[in-house]
């Protein structure tokens, strides 16, 4: 065999790697302190490249795409981005699946929080829901709903949080998914929570009950509150609302939860035996 007398390249002219902007560095950028040079140009040329998509299966969509969600905030502003999102999420759904196309949405939604514009991240998380909602994906549209029920929270809106958490209850009861079934003690609990947001304390204690019955029933770990922050919020408001009833209306604590969480065995009301059998 030849030997190769070739001197090594020195470590300071050896070439870098390449580099491409990935998911990775979403969090390093600040949109902004950016600005799109010629939006309606760049908008126009991604139509072209939507319109062509359906004839060209190989292309390769998935790295447009995470550019497309990275600047979304950018580009919401014209009035071609929701025709421009659709193509792109379909083509994305087509190449490696619906689990694919709802973490596109995802990042999007992180993507309008990141500047501090909940409303078009709102927008973003129906999108999603709406893309996910039945088989295998469906989970994705539960933590939609969820999320989209944190974000009517920050808006104030707490009557449209708790229907966004009690739709992640029913909706996972009747899968009859077992793997669903946490969804349901997990939709309670933000319900009781934004009950008590809303200066409803007897409404959310009649909810937490179920809230508790159901973290006990379906979920691993169910009085870990470092591990769900959901439970951990109904022990606070628990508490805050059983020290208001001993100061104010002493008659009305028996109707509260133990700010521990746990409900005496006597006072527990478990969910429908009928619904929690099709959940086991």
């Amino acid at each position: 065999m030849p030997v190769d007398y070739r001197p090594d390249p020195a470590e300071d002219r050896a070439e870098p790697p390449a580099h491409y902007l990935t998911r990775e560095d979403i969090g390093h950028l600040d949109l902004r302190q950016f600005t799109v040079a010629d939006l309606p140009d760049a908008m126009q040329h991604l139509q072209r490249l939507c319109d062509l998509l359906p004839a060209a299966r190989t292309f390769p969509v998935s790295s447009i795409a995470n550019v497309f969600d990275m600047v979304a905030p950018l580009l919401a502003a014209h009035p071609a981005y929701p025709q421009v999102r659709q193509a792109l999420d379909e083509a994305v759904e087509g190449a490696e699946g619906g689990a694919a196309r709802a973490r596109k949405s995802r990042n999007r939604v992180l993507q309008f929080l990141g500047v501090e514009r909940p409303v078009e991240a709102l927008g973003e998380i129906h999108t999603m829901k709406a893309s996910t909602w039945f088989g295998d994906t469906l989970p994705w549209a539960l933590q939609a709903l969820l999320m989209a029920g944190k974000l009517y929270g920050l808006l104030h809106l707490p009557l449209a949080a708790k229907q966004c958490a009690l739709a992640v209850c029913a909706a996972a009861e009747s899968s009859q998914d077992p793997e669903l079934a946490p969804y349901i003690a997990q939709g309670l609990l933000q319900a009781a929570d934004c009950d008590y947001q809303a200066g409803s304390s007897l409404s959310s204690a009649a909810l937490s009950e179920h809230a508790i019955a159901a973290q006990s029933l379906y979920v691993d770990d169910p009085w870990n509150q470092e591990e769900h922050p959901d439970f951990r919020n109904l022990v606070v408001d628990s508490g805050m609302a059983m020290l208001a009833a001993h100061q104010v209306r002493p008659h009305l604590v028996p109707t509260c939860p133990h700010p521990d969480g746990r409900v005496r065995a006597d006072r527990a009301r478990r969910p429908d035996p009928a619904s929690a059998g099709r959940c086991q």
